[in-house]
């Protein structure tokens, strides 16, 4: 036997219900897609680069850049396909094949849809977010990517389910059934989701801005879906659920001076009222000539406490971030000042008058 007849003999074996020469047909078609999807990968790459230096705007070129993976990938695809009805196989494990190749179509597919969702967002709203404040907008752009690719990824779960031959329509009802059980259970996690969507709309602060909450204080980090997580003034990252946020009172301290700093102090019903003016003047003095602050203080007397002449101070620290540091050196600098002055500070005490009697 010659050694092609002897391969014709081998073609002719049969192995899985097929023969050799069918399985090396399906396998060389396989191959052949391979090679073609990363042919065409390739060539896409050059046409988007084309593009690129042809076309103003990135967005266009940041989809096609996006999707020329998942195009290249479905080459392969067909080939697959053809290789399935090349060799014999039970109907059952074919439908298995050929579901497989229409979920792994439907997958690509939205894949490219998820990759032109976000570049969109990210792309497309760039100039618009450019020219806001960060804050509320950039938080409505990125809770609207998360809920267009939520439903893509549902439109493309119902289609890729139905394409397989599933019922849908008895999934969905069986869906809307368990989906009431599943509601009720997650009812915390409903409740900060539209919470997230009432601090997004209502805009009761931004990110960035310092504000107090119970007895929470901190600057915004991020607003999320879920919740919002606040950095305070020591580096602790605090992280508040969204629906407690917005059931209680919000206090943003943040105005356009910088972090509203305000505090009380008390001085001796002893002090005179020369002496009351030359405290006004002497914390208004020590506020302005603090690196940190802004020009505008303000000083008040307050009024006649239970022990003490009560004064107000109101000022503005301008960078969140040194706080602290600024607190520190303004309450330091009015103990030695007002020690120096001799004006005295009042705690709670009691003062007894002695009445002779004649």
């Amino acid at each position: 036997m010659n050694g092609i007849a002897w391969l014709e003999e081998i073609g002719r074996a049969q192995f899985a219900g097929s023969s050799v020469h069918d399985w090396l047909v399906a396998l060389a078609l396989i191959l052949l897609g391979a090679v073609l999807g990363r042919v065409s990968r390739t060539l896409l790459r050059r046409v988007v680069g084309r593009l690129t230096r042809l076309s103003d705007t990135t967005l266009d070129d940041a989809i096609a850049d996006g999707a020329t993976g998942p195009l290249a990938a479905m080459v392969v695809l067909p080939f697959i396909e053809l290789a399935l009805h090349t060799v014999q196989m039970p109907a059952g494990v074919r439908r298995v094949g050929e579901a497989g190749v229409l979920l792994a179509f439907d997958l690509l597919l939205a894949l490219i849809v998820l990759r032109a969702v976000d570049i969109g967002f990210q792309k497309g709203l760039e100039p618009w977010l450019q020219r806001t404040r960060p804050g509320s907008e950039h938080g409505l752009a990125e809770l609207g990517r998360k809920a267009s690719k939520a439903l893509v990824v549902l439109l493309f779960a119902i289609t890729g389910l139905k394409a397989v031959g599933f019922d849908v329509v008895s999934l969905v009802t069986g869906l809307g059934i368990g989906g009431l059980a599943v509601a009720l259970a997650a009812q915390e996690t409903l409740g900060n989701v539209l919470g997230s969507v009432q601090i997004l709309t209502d805009q009761p602060f931004a990110r960035g801005q310092f504000v107090r909450v119970g007895s929470v204080a901190g600057r915004v980090a991020e607003i999320g879906m879920r919740s919002t997580k606040v950095v305070t003034a020591s580096g602790v990252r605090v992280v508040l659920p969204n629906k407690q946020l917005a059931e209680q009172p919000i206090e943003n301290l943040s105005v356009v001076n910088g972090l509203t700093v305000e505090f009380d102090i008390g001085l001796v019903y002893q002090t005179t009222a020369a002496q009351l003016e030359r405290a006004k003047a002497l914390l208004a003095e020590i506020v302005r000539d603090t690196e940190g602050t802004h020009d505008d203080v303000r000083v008040h007397f307050l009024g006649f406490g239970a022990y003490s002449l009560d004064i107000r101070v109101c000022y503005f620290v301008t960078d969140y971030d040194q706080q602290l540091d600024v607190r520190d050196a303004v309450n330091l600098a009015i103990k030695d000042r007002f020690d120096r002055e001799g004006l005295s500070f009042a705690y709670p005490s009691q003062t007894l008058f002695h009445v002779q009697q004649r």
